[in-house]
């Protein structure tokens, strides 16, 4: 084997591995389609002991009674559900203390590959990750000044018209 050809091969053996862990990450992101048992597209009437919070438009907040605040050892603050005529188009965690924040940045990068970071020149924001999948875009960001987290999970795919 030549030694062009022995480079290409070294290559392409080194991104294959790459492109495909990070393709099943996402995968997994996209398959999962929502929050816990909270599935875009889904039906505010499928939601049991949601209390409304706030109204927008053709937008309604909710949060739920009967949601478990933690996960694998980390404290959510607060979970809102948005609907988009009555449809769920977007999940809100908020999370307190940066500790906090970033070790649920570790289990959401243990589930779906390591984020894309953005705006790292903004100093409002700490640290600001992507996931992008074809049909959902998960987001998290850091407020500086409050030392909270915002986790942002919403459908790519819901008509805003």
């Amino acid at each position: 084997m030549g030694k062009t050809r022995f480079f290409k091969w070294l290559l392409i053996a080194c991104f294959i591995p790459m492109y495909t862990a990070s393709g099943q990450t996402i995968t997994q992101l996209e398959k999962k389609n929502g929050f816990r048992d909270a599935r875009f597209g889904a039906s505010v009437k499928s939601f049991r002991n949601l209390v409304l919070t706030e109204q927008e438009g053709n937008t309604k907040y909710y949060r739920r009674k009967t949601d478990v605040m933690t996960m694998k050892g980390v404290e959510f603050a607060d979970i809102t559900y948005a609907f988009y005529k009555d449809r769920l188009s977007h999940v809100f965690i908020t999370l307190n203390g940066v500790e906090n924040s970033r070790e649920f940045v570790t289990l959401l990068e243990s589930l779906y590959g390591e984020g894309e970071r953005l705006y790292p020149w903004v100093e409002s924001f700490d640290n600001v990750l992507e996931w992008n999948g074809e049909n959902i875009t998960l987001t998290y960001g850091e407020i500086a000044n409050t030392k909270e987290g915002i986790v942002h999970y919403y459908s790519n795919t819901t008509k805003f018209n």
